[in-house]
């Protein structure tokens, strides 16, 4: 009687712990690793990239996405934003379910099923039925990720085969995933000294923290804006070594200043202090290229940022 009566209670406390355990505040990838039908244009799984916040109340908790630092790469997004995003907790079950929006009213729900539920979990998806997502269906996974917050340094290479210089990036993430910090590369005059969310950068977008990608724009008194994407992949999707935050994929233009037009890459930053996971590329993002913040946009050419980037952000 006595075991039988210890072993329900451990098993209360286990099931009572776990159910404390919702998905932790920061930034999130849920990636499909089964599917029936193809949703993405460059064939690769299904991705969402995402930010929210996890306010606990006893054993409940109330998760609240960040919609403006959400992206997918499905091919059902035309914009690469989803047009809702929500996720709920079941205390009871401890499980997470993840319903997402997508143009034309196509839904995907994912719904956990294993995983400690704070900082990974998996589970199964399915999708609504005709249109775009095909009535999609299979497994995912869900992961947090740390933020870059450590100064990362590496060699920028033009894309126009200027010579190669060295930059440190210092970044760092506040409480709502936005980015503030500086780069310096002293010997390449665009980039000598700027301030990442800038006043000028600002007219541009948000520098943001999703996932494990940073959007960064940066700026100058000298009126100098550039642009840069760090990801966890290279130019071919491979995962970095060391991984994600340890190292980071930097591609980059120049977006306002006598270098306007330039672009570029690495050959990888890498931070100093290292450790942490892996994960796969997404479609490129693509910057608008103005001289001016404030003039009317040209029927100039967009200015890519290539290869491994955030999915279709197009601000």
């Amino acid at each position: 009687m006595k075991i039988s009566l210890l072993l329900s209670a451990l098993l209360l406390v286990s099931l009572s712990a776990f159910a404390q355990n919702p998905p932790s505040t920061g930034q999130w990838l849920i990636l499909a690793t089964s599917e029936t039908n193809s949703n993405t244009l460059d064939g690769t799984p299904l991705q969402f990239i995402t930010d929210w916040t996890t306010t606990t109340h006893g054993n409940s908790a109330t998760i609240s996405p960040v919609l403006a630092n959400t992206f997918t790469n499905s091919a059902c997004s035309a914009s690469g934003q989803p047009a809702n995003f929500t996720v709920s907790y079941n205390p009871g079950h401890a499980t997470t379910t993840i319903r997402v929006r997508v143009d034309n009213a196509q839904t995907f729900t994912f719904t956990q099923s294993a995983g400690n539920g704070s900082s990974n979990f998996t589970g199964t998806f399915k999708s609504s039925g005709g249109g775009c997502t095909q009535a999609d269906s299979g497994s995912f996974s869900a992961t947090l990720y740390p933020p870059l917050d450590s100064p990362i340094v590496g060699t920028i290479e033009s894309y126009a085969g200027t010579n190669p210089v060295t930059a440190t990036i210092t970044s760092s993430v506040d409480s709502n995933f936005n980015v503030t910090g500086t780069v310096s590369a002293p010997t390449k005059p665009c980039f000598a000294d700027l301030a990442i969310n800038g006043t000028a950068a600002q007219a541009y977008g948000a520098s943001i923290a999703t996932g494990d990608v940073e959007v960064l724009f940066a700026s100058d008194d000298s009126g100098d804006v550039a642009a840069f994407v760090l990801s966890a992949t290279d130019a071919n999707g491979n995962t970095l070594t060391p991984p994600w935050p340890a190292s980071a994929f930097v591609t980059y233009v120049v977006l306002a200043g006598p270098c306007s037009g330039d672009s570029g890459t690495d050959a990888p930053f890498h931070a100093v202090s290292t450790h942490y996971p892996k994960h796969i590329p997404f479609r490129p993002r693509r910057f608008q290229r103005r001289r001016d913040p404030d003039a009317v946009p040209s029927n100039e050419p967009n200015a890519e940022i290539e290869p491994s980037a955030v999915t279709g952000i197009e601000h």
